[in-house]
């Protein structure tokens, strides 16, 4: 039972960082009304494109060393490190300001770590 728990455990917290890659993702998804009058009036289409699509340019620059970087120093250790980028992003995000600048640069550092997630 004892063993049981703890596999559970293991599971839960490695399935973690894919379900927060899943939330950058859909984070500021085109297609949710919820973001059309209150969060959204401040941007200009053209803003909302880049703070949508951001995440893409750092996932490709993420992806890029994930793999030699997994086989180098381990997938799991470069797993456990790529927590710190996506938790730095979020933390990002979460603190914007009002500012489109640190709204873009929060989620190309999560897109890093769901780049380099993927790969690893």
């Amino acid at each position: 039972a004892k063993s049981c728990r703890r596999q559970l455990l293991s599971c839960f917290l490695a399935s973690l960082m894919s379900l927060s890659a899943g939330t950058v993702i859909a984070g500021w998804s085109p297609t949710d009304g919820s973001f059309t009058d209150q969060d959204l009036k401040k941007w200009s289409t053209e803003e909302e494109s880049w703070i949508i699509s951001i995440y893409v340019f750092g996932a490709l620059i993420g992806a890029l060393p994930a793999g030699f970087l997994g086989q180098k120093y381990g997938r799991k250790s470069l797993l456990l490190l790529l927590a710190i980028p996506m938790i730095a992003g979020w933390i990002i995000c979460l603190l914007r300001l009002e500012s489109m600048f640190l709204e873009c640069l929060g989620r190309f550092v999560c897109g890093i770590a769901v780049g380099a997630t993927t790969v690893a």
